[in-house]
């Protein structure tokens, strides 16, 4: 491919077309890019009014791409799962061209129950049949996924994920408070073992989820508890901590890096769950605090220590800052998905 290529990226939010940094760079690379944008619901209280409310929209969005797909040289898909989707429809009809198929979000996290875990595998290792290349958050994962999924060890990729300050700036506030823990997220999260590490220090905690995530956590009295809350109302809390937690369950799931590079990006401490998803974004005791997955005695150490030595506390959050402003931000990650679609 060459700048006379075009591409179709799958979104499932409504962008706006020329300010998604994300496009920007395609646009530096293709001959023209057009996004395809289904807006999905984010709020639901389980995991089956989820699967109800979102995956017609991934269908939707599937069919639409497949619709528009002759069209053009290249599809990236954003969800993950629509093109998941797309890749079925095209081994449905493999006499017919198509282009160049590339996923981004790909995490497959196992579940425990025999026959559901079993259809989910055949619908990814089917989707991935006419899938051309993963793009994977870890190292780990672009290392694990070929054996697993019996695929070309070339398919999967790492590729580090960025900070979008187009997204996140104008969210900025002044003479921020600093005065709460924050732990924020969804993705395979272990609010039990933060829940238990923070019960005992005494410092507000703010925690921001899914209503679901919490089943089965004692809240202590001096925890705060926010649901499904995004956009300006999540960066001002974000903004307000004093030092973030990223507490993550199965450390080998690609989970947490987005809050963590996120609050990175504004200058704050981070703690977070050494975890394959995590690794690979902060150094240990240099941009950020690495502990051990389940372990409450490890979390509720890392968070006295950033209590009670703000000095420190402080340098971690100005490396966090500088590394994920020179490297993990969205153009790094753009440029380096964008290689691989011309290529």
């Amino acid at each position: 491919m060459n700048k006379q290529s075009t591409a179709l990226i799958l979104i499932n939010w409504l962008q706006g077309n020329q300010e998604w940094s994300f496009r920007k760079a395609f646009d530096k690379r293709f001959k023209k890019v057009e996004l395809l944008e289904v807006n999905m619901p984010t709020k639901f209280s389980s995991r089956l009014q989820a699967i109800i409310r979102v995956w017609p929209c991934y269908l939707k969005l599937a069919w639409l791409g497949f619709l528009q797909g002759k069209k053009y040289d290249v599809v990236i898909d954003n969800t993950c799962i629509a093109g998941l989707i797309l890749g079925i429809f095209y081994s449905l009809v493999p006499f017919i061209n198509r282009p160049k198929i590339i996923l981004l979000k790909f995490i497959y996290i196992q579940r425990h129950n025999k026959l559901y875990e079993r259809l989910r595998y055949i619908f990814w290792s089917w989707g991935l049949t006419s899938v051309d290349l993963v793009i994977c958050y870890s190292l780990a994962e672009s290392e694990r996924y070929p054996n697993y999924f019996n695929s070309d060890q070339n398919k999967f990729v790492f590729v580090p994920f960025g900070v979008d300050p187009s997204k996140v700036e104008k969210f900025r506030v002044t003479n921020a408070e600093e005065k709460y823990i924050l732990a924020a997220g969804y993705s395979n999260r272990d609010y039990r073992t933060f829940l238990c590490a923070v019960s005992s220090v005494e410092m507000p905690v703010v925690v921001i989820t899914k209503k679901y995530k919490l089943d089965g956590c004692k809240i202590p009295n001096h925890v705060q508890v926010f649901y499904d809350i995004y956009g300006e109302e999540y960066y001002h809390k974000l903004q307000n901590a004093a030092f973030v937690v990223v507490p993550t369950g199965d450390p080998t799931v690609s989970a947490g890096q987005l809050v963590a590079l996120e609050a990175m990006y504004f200058g704050k401490p981070v703690i977070a769950t050494k975890s394959q998803g995590i690794v690979d974004y902060i150094e240990d005791g240099c941009s950020g605090l690495l502990v051990a997955p389940g372990n409450v005695e490890s979390m509720r150490k890392a968070i006295l220590e950033f209590k009670n030595n703000p000095n420190r506390t402080r340098n971690i959050g100005v490396t966090g800052e500088a590394v994920v402003k020179s490297k993990f931000n969205v153009e790094n990650f753009a440029n380096s998905v964008a290689d691989y679609a011309v290529n």
